[in-house]
């Protein structure tokens, strides 16, 4: 694969998000933000190997990751526990990954790690988009090159 460009990217992020969002998770990214609520959030990362390599990560707040886990998991809002979320995060973390290495490597292979919560947020250089959803918003990060 040739080098990416940061452009690529981050029209990469956004047709996978809608894509994945939209058939998976039943929901849009809105072309207007709302007021997005103050709290705490969900980081989840990821490492995938392959040409090239890199690091993915979603930071997404809480009320936003447990409407999603509910609609992706067919429940009612007062029934997905933030640990449910995070798993719910963990899986839209790896289908937001495959769908971003898909559209700018679609012949490539890649190697992707199983996505975990972490607490720290990806340092530059890494290519970030917020996307706003109903009830609140998610950082979608990727950095290219060498991974630990």
């Amino acid at each position: 694969m040739t080098t990416v460009q940061e452009t690529e990217l981050e029209r990469a992020i956004h047709a996978s998000a809608m894509e994945v969002l939209e058939t998976m998770f039943f929901t849009s990214v809105l072309d207007e933000p709302e007021p997005v609520p103050d709290e705490a959030s969900i980081s989840v990362s990821l490492t995938f190997h392959g040409t090239p390599p890199g690091t993915f990560q979603i930071d997404i707040g809480q009320s936003a990751a447990r409407s999603l886990a509910a609609d992706f998991l067919g429940a009612d809002l007062e029934e997905v526990t933030l640990e449910r979320a995070q798993e719910v995060a963990c899986e839209l973390a790896n289908m937001l990954c495959g769908s971003v290495l898909s559209h700018v490597g679609p012949n490539a292979h890649f190697d992707l790690t199983h996505p975990e919560p972490v607490d720290r947020l990806l340092e530059s250089p890494a290519v970030s988009q917020v996307l706003y959803l109903p009830g609140g918003c998610i950082k979608v990060s990727i950095r290219l090159g060498d991974v630990p």
